[in-house]
């Protein structure tokens, strides 16, 4: 069969009511147990073969295989099953719209991937190699940490090459740049101190955290300046997401000298 062959095989309806059975079950960072089952079981629907690693008890990961009828490579399929936990109106069907938290990111992208597995499965399994598909949670921040995925990836259950149905809602990515997430620290020797015991030429934090973020804004002006080696990608970015303070008020009490 073609790719426009397949096209073709696109159940609409089948698509809209998978995604309406993820979208009516709660999967808040951390708390996507619920929402592995139920997904686990739409996998199996669909002709995968499915098991759910409990490693993370609230936040298990949902691992499916269909094999083609030849060998080949292994394509996988990831999408992320949580959905950020803020306040939002209850899940809604109205004709073909709907509506409600993580619909869009990304029980929409999951839903792709099942309507993906049945179309192959009902077509004999005419590939090449293995669909492997992956569903984790904590991906959302600043609750998620991505150990889910880290997991994965632990466990060597990776594809050769990976698709993230993650985007728009008429297209999945095919390339992307990466992403790595890291926490920078910024320490002084002497304590912390009450404004009045200050010296002069004592070290201010504040000062350095915006010295520090001034450089990497300066940094990323570079990065988008420079020639992109594939044209289908954005270029690359720097991007400070959160500044706290630590524990300083926490230690202010004990350690500062008053006069």
């Amino acid at each position: 069969m073609d790719a426009e062959q397949y096209l073709n095989r696109i159940q609409p309806e089948r698509m809209r009511d998978y995604h309406w059975t993820l979208v009516q079950t709660p999967s808040p960072t951390g708390r996507e147990k619920e929402a592995a089952g139920v997904f686990a079981d739409l996998l199996t629907s669909a002709g995968a073969s499915v098991e759910t690693d409990h490693t993370l008890p609230n936040s298990p990961n949902v691992i499916g295989r269909l094999d083609g009828n030849r060998p080949g490579p292994m394509l996988q399929l990831a999408g992320h099953l949580d959905h950020i936990d803020i306040p939002h109106p209850p899940p809604q069907k109205e004709s073909d719209r709907i509506s409600g938290r993580g619909s869009a990111d990304m029980k929409n992208g999951l839903a792709g991937i099942l309507e993906i597995l049945c179309i192959l499965k009902e077509t004999g399994c005419d590939f090449p190699g293995q669909i492997l598909v992956t569903a984790y949670g904590l991906h959302e921040a600043p609750v998620g940490d991505s150990q889910g995925l880290l997991n994965l990836l632990k466990n060597h259950i990776k594809g050769q090459a990976a698709m993230v149905f993650e985007g728009p809602c008429n297209a999945a990515a095919v390339m992307a740049n990466g992403m790595a997430i890291w926490n920078l620290q910024l320490r002084h020797a002497d304590p912390p101190c009450h404004e009045l015991c200050t010296q002069r030429d004592s070290f201010e934090l504040p000062a350095a955290a915006a010295d520090t973020v001034r450089t990497l804004r300066q940094k990323n002006r570079r990065l988008q300046g420079q020639k992109r080696s594939y044209p289908l990608l954005p270029p690359e970015s720097i991007f400070a997401g959160q500044m706290h303070y630590g524990d300083f008020y926490n230690r202010l009490s004990d350690r500062c000298i008053m006069q």
